[in-house]
């Protein structure tokens, strides 16, 4: 009679500082392509805004191009969460991610995430809670659409069942947020004082949390599979494939 085969090692356990240690990790080794989407994401939303006072200077331009920026407004942020979650996806199953396979992985993602875009546009119609909440279901449902080829539904229970037991710690990770924002807006600060170009410079520290920020979703998708099925669960890698 064959003896059964030794458990396997068991999961690191799932805390805050794991789950922001690991994200870390991962945006140090690959911080120019999440840099490049955080600012993509910046500029379409500048635009957008600049658009608005196209209406005293330019009733027609104004008609033509606010929706077109619009439409970007609401797309691009979907795409970029999509590219950046594949490419953390990529990355943690050991294959490289260039910046194109990103953006084209995010194009993609969009026949999966087009309810996200329309969480997006109602949100717009709201205040900051509304902007705020949207942006944290799609970064929670975006992950385990793309890796699990679910519907917003089936994404919701999964991401209820995987949280399971690990909510406070993702809690205190999203508490930590707001903190690392505000430390990034006080070591910018200073920078204000640069001739010419200090009005940009302070924004730097800001930017670079934002590409930190879209790292995290799929950290904490990968992290929490490891912590719910273990860490020789033999399915999980060819969930990354």
């Amino acid at each position: 009679m064959s003896e059964a085969a030794p458990p396997g090692p068991a999961a690191p356990a799932l805390t805050a500082r794991s789950l922001l240690g690991h994200a870390a990790q991962v945006w140090r080794r690959h911080w120019g392509p999440l840099l490049v989407l955080a600012l993509t994401v910046g500029a379409i939303w500048t635009a957008a805004a600049l658009t608005v006072l196209l209406a005293f200077i330019s009733e027609t331009a104004y008609r033509w191009l606010f929706p077109v920026a619009l439409v970007l407004g609401l797309l691009v942020p979907v795409v970029v969460v999509g590219g950046a979650t594949r490419g953390v996806f990529e990355w943690l199953a050991g294959r490289p991610a260039s910046l194109g396979q990103l953006l084209r992985h995010g194009v993609r993602a969009l026949r999966m995430l087009w309810l996200l875009v329309v969480l997006n546009w109602l949100a717009s119609h709201g205040g900051w809670a509304a902007r705020i909440l949207a942006d944290l279901v799609a970064c929670a449902l975006a992950p385990v659409m793309l890796a699990e080829r679910i519907g917003v539904v089936a994404a919701a229970r999964r991401c209820l069942a995987l949280t399971r037991g690990h909510r406070r710690s993702l809690l205190a990770a999203l508490l930590a947020i707001p903190l690392l924002l505000a430390l990034a807006r006080i070591v910018g600060e200073p920078l204000h004082l640069v001739p010419w170009a200090g009005e940009y410079l302070t924004l730097a520290p800001v930017v670079a949390m934002a590409s930190f920020l879209l790292a995290l979703p799929g950290v904490a998708y990968h992290d929490l599979r490891r912590a719910e099925e273990g860490a020789a669960q033999p399915e999980l890698p060819r969930v990354f494939e």
